[in-house]
């Protein structure tokens, strides 16, 4: 009884810490296209299922769908070729001031040069971003780089990458682990592009897959790292489903009479 207790308190606690946030830009990566498949070529515009802003494909590459993923529950994402990218109009709102944060999964095809994953802005001066460096994934704010630490990526290989801005101050997670966190005053986003796979201008295109680029916000002083997809915490339903069968549990142990 009291074991069972504590678990429903943990996964209540949990379940707050997991509804603490608002999801203002989802990109599944194909699961919301029309006409997604794997090997398919990538959809002209690609739904935004978090808020409005679906993005339209740029470039003139042959990108395709993969169903090559490693998110539970994702059944495709973008396998970019180095010559494509999706943008769609700047996110105003993302200012130095705002609580939000930006993530994404990555593979890399090639880590030669500079390629932009996941950015908000204007990446020659303004707002902010994830690009890779060569094989060092790096912030991108107010045009400066900023290098995330000493790990060396590796091609074929998935990774998750997470930027959070709290009130102008940057931290940025790979694979969850902290790896970079210091003051940025980054140059607030009004011009430029929300862009996944480039850059604002057409270039500097990823060479890989992209699965579940997200941006989402949250209330000042609550953020947690249980809110990255990296956490691979339930979703809330979830969590409503898996205290309903507790809460039913509980009810049969109390209805219970008491061996004699």
């Amino acid at each position: 009884m009291k074991h069972l207790s504590a678990l429903v308190f943990t996964l209540v606690l949990g379940a707050s810490a997991a509804q603490a946030q608002t999801t203002l830009h989802l990109y599944r990566a194909g699961e919301n296209d029309a006409g997604a498949s794997s090997g398919a070529a990538l959809a002209a515009t690609t739904v935004d299922g978090g808020g409005s802003t679906n993005l339209t494909l740029g470039g003139a590459g042959s990108s395709t769908y993969t169903n090559s993923t490693v998110v539970a529950g994702s059944t495709l994402a973008f396998n970019f070729t180095g010559a494509n990218s999706y943008s769609g109009s700047v996110d105003t709102s993302l200012t130095t001031s705002a609580h939000f944060a930006m993530e994404l999964w990555f593979k890399p095809s090639s880590l030669s040069g500079t390629q932009g994953l996941l950015y908000n802005g204007n990446t020659g001066g303004s707002g902010v971003g994830i690009f890779l460096e060569e094989n060092t994934v790096v912030a991108l704010a107010g045009g400066r780089f900023f290098s995330t630490g000493s790990t060396a990526l590796a091609t074929n290989t998935w990774y998750h990458a997470a930027l959070v801005s709290t009130g102008g101050t940057l931290t940025f997670y790979l694979n969850g682990a902290s790896e970079l966190s210091r003051s940025a005053n980054f140059i607030n986003p009004g011009s430029g592009a929300l862009v996944i796979g480039g850059n604002n201008s057409g270039g500097e295109y990823f060479n890989g897959a992209i699965d579940q680029a997200r941006i989402f916000g949250f209330s000042a002083g609550t953020f947690d790292t249980s809110m990255l997809s990296y956490s691979a915490i339930p979703e809330p339903s979830t969590y409503a489903a898996i205290c309903g069968l507790l809460a039913l549990g509980l009810a049969a142990y109390r209805r219970r009479k008491p061996s004699v």
